[in-house]
């Protein structure tokens, strides 16, 4: 992805499906920047991105923020693997778990950062399901995450 801020707000559509295998590499996280805001100000709140059992998903040098669903995961919800490497996750909110990220997958995480998460239940930054594990490469960070009590 080039240079840019991705706005989505088509509020019939709502987040980003991934259904087949996808690679996305932008231009740095300060630089490259996907937010879903325009859907939660249009009244239909979503995440960035939903990717399911087929389609594992791979993201780099970006920045994914400004989610909110009523239900799991309110930047990236995956039943695939999904590899983060040098990505800012920003601003998610989930009213069950997974503020930020809830996968039932594997996770990698490579120079990553969780920030500002939150979720009604459990894991405000990040949570897994059944089958679900996380495994970092060089360092990661996750911080001002909670869990609402």
């Amino acid at each position: 992805m080039h240079a840019g801020t991705y706005a989505l707000t088509n509020t019939t559509k709502g987040d980003l499906d991934v259904t087949a295998p996808m690679i996305i590499e932008g231009a740095g996280t300060g630089a490259t920047i996907v937010t879903a805001a325009g859907l939660n100000a249009a009244g239909a709140p979503d995440r960035v991105f939903d990717a399911t059992t087929a389609g594992d998903l791979t993201i780099s040098d970006l920045t994914l923020r400004d989610g909110t669903v009523f239900g799991r995961g309110g930047i990236i919800r995956s039943d695939a693997s999904l590899q983060l490497t040098d990505v800012v996750v920003l601003n998610g909110r989930s009213t069950l778990q997974g503020g930020l990220i809830y996968s039932t997958d594997y996770v990698y995480l490579d120079g990553a950062e969780l920030v500002n998460g939150r979720a009604d239940t459990d894991g405000g930054g990040l949570a897994t399901g059944a089958g679900g594990s996380v495994q970092t490469g060089s360092p990661s960070t996750i911080s001002n995450c909670t869990r609402d009590v």
